[in-house]
């Protein structure tokens, strides 16, 4: 989602006698559709969005260009979760978001369809197909 805001403080766990679970996502953001003005071919919203810089690390990177299956995979090496199985996750909710947003923003009362909604929708596919493209490898 590129979220420049997505630092730790901002993921939480729910904890109690039968285990712990991660709390409901909150301050959410994305720079998504504040990579350009509207009119960006594809290729420009690709450049755009692989250079933004992240607020957490994954691996040894910040930079969303940089960041693909070996990185994710080596979050759930880290936290003894089968590389193979967070990285097939993530790429499964890459799949799902453009759809998830796209319904969303259908919902928003006519006066919140703004020209940042319909940039969001249009160039949320194009960044999830170029998180996939980074974890296929991995895959």
């Amino acid at each position: 989602m590129l979220n420049s805001d997505g630092h730790a403080k901002n993921h939480s766990l729910f904890i109690d006698p039968d285990g712990a679970q991660l709390t409901p996502l909150y301050d959410a953001s994305s720079l998504i559709p504040f990579l350009g003005p509207s009119g960006l071919d594809e290729e420009s919203v690709r450049q755009r969005a692989g250079a933004r810089v992240l607020s957490m690390r994954y691996g040894a990177s910040f930079e969303a260009g940089e960041i693909g299956g070996f990185e994710i995979g080596a979050i759930g090496r880290r936290c003894g979760v089968p590389s193979a199985d967070l990285v097939a996750e993530t790429a499964g909710r890459c799949l799902a978001l453009p759809g998830i947003i796209s319904d969303l923003a259908d919902e928003l009362p006519s006066h919140l369809q703004t020209d940042v909604v319909a940039r969001f929708v249009e160039w949320m596919p194009v960044r999830a197909d170029q998180a996939i493209e980074a974890l296929v490898p991995h895959l």
